[in-house]
């Protein structure tokens, strides 16, 4: 059974959500893909959170509070010991110092939030079966 990792990450205040989302595509996600190797995770889904362009507040559905992040990555690994080896390869010493200067220019770090998840759920075909 496939290992399932969520992060939850908050854009630097000085960069629109546009801004935001471009550098995590088209420079972030390439270094991390470099820097992986052959220990990248299965997939890296990204979730960008829509953002009211005259408030800057998230476009929730239900809720009154707005949210404290701009993005929910989805993270799949084969199993814990493929979580392990990717963060063994990125954690090195040269790959920190790089991944850790590449954040600082799109992302509150101290906001980074990282949990394991366990997924339950339906599909159509489940709940009209």
């Amino acid at each position: 059974m496939v290992l399932k990792v969520l992060i939850f990450t908050k854009r630097l205040p000085s960069l629109t959500p546009a801004e935001y989302k471009d550098y995590y595509e088209n420079h972030h996600m390439p270094l991390i893909r470099r820097i992986s190797g052959d220990t990248a995770f299965l997939s890296h889904t990204r979730n960008y959170i829509p953002r009211n362009s005259d408030t800057n507040t998230a476009q929730l559905i239900m809720g009154e509070k707005d949210l404290d992040f701009d993005c929910v990555t989805e993270v799949i690994y084969r199993d814990l010991q493929h979580l392990h080896l990717q963060m063994a390869t990125i954690g090195t010493d040269e790959n920190t110092r790089l991944r850790e200067e590449d954040e600082d220019k799109f992302i509150e770090r101290s906001s980074v939030r990282i949990v394991m998840v366990e997924g339950c759920g339906d599909s159509a075909a489940t709940l009209n079966g």
